[in-house]
């Protein structure tokens, strides 16, 4: 290799490294204070900062929220996400910045939608268990407008829920994640369209947070 085309890697290593983004790097944290810092690769360049908030359950129950920092694309910006099983609901809404080691400032999280949205899902949550053996039918909130099936496994254990779920949850090739829950490992997540209720069967259904069993 000549001489010159050293000189030209040396200048390109050189210029990526002067121009990576440093962003905090903190997952599932109950208090806001990452300082834990890393340098961006791959064309990353905004921090994010991800919100996720358990324990939701119509101002019965405080919700729990954790932060999780790490470097990220602009198309991983302003992302929201919720799924509901019954009385429980997991959310998470995404911020960015494109500074060195900035922290978003607008963090507000919009209030829980508990508006009826005429459609409803089978909903269970069973351990020891990779399918449902009994499921109750549930009505869906909000932006929930998708019919989901997950299971996963901690410590070997099997679990398997169903509930309500944003479209865009489902369109996501995020993983589903379970706050302040690690080493848990994602076997399938399934979405369909849920059906319509009928005017005669709407009626009081309460709402809140997901997995409230393995979280509370």
């Amino acid at each position: 290799m000549s001489s010159g085309a050293v000189l030209l890697l040396l200048l390109s290593a050189g210029l990526q490294s002067a121009f990576s983004l440093e962003c905090y790097n903190c997952s599932f944290s109950v208090k806001d204070n990452c300082t834990t810092a890393t340098t961006c690769v791959n064309g990353r360049n905004q921090c994010v900062l991800t919100i996720t908030e358990g324990n939701i359950a119509s101002g019965i129950v405080t919700p729990t929220k954790y932060f999780s920092y790490s470097c990220g694309m602009k198309d991983d910006c302003d992302k929201k996400f919720s799924m509901s099983v019954n009385n429980t609901m997991q959310r998470s809404h995404t911020f960015c910045c494109s500074e060195e080691k900035c922290r978003p400032t607008k963090t507000e999280t919009p209030k829980v939608n508990t508006e009826k949205n005429n459609v409803q899902c089978s909903h269970c949550f069973e351990s020891n268990a990779e399918k449902c053996k009994s499921t109750t039918m549930m009505q869906c909130t909000g932006d929930e407008n998708k019919c989901f099936t997950y299971s996963y496994s901690i410590k070997n254990i099997a679990y398997a829920a169903q509930g309500c779920m944003q479209t865009s949850m489902c369109d996501s090739s995020n993983d589903v994640i379970i706050p302040g829950i690690p080493n848990y490992t994602k076997k399938s997540l399934e979405c369909s369209r849920a059906p319509s209720v009928l005017p005669h069967v709407l009626g009081p259904v309460t709402y809140g947070l997901l997995l409230l069993k393995l979280i509370s």
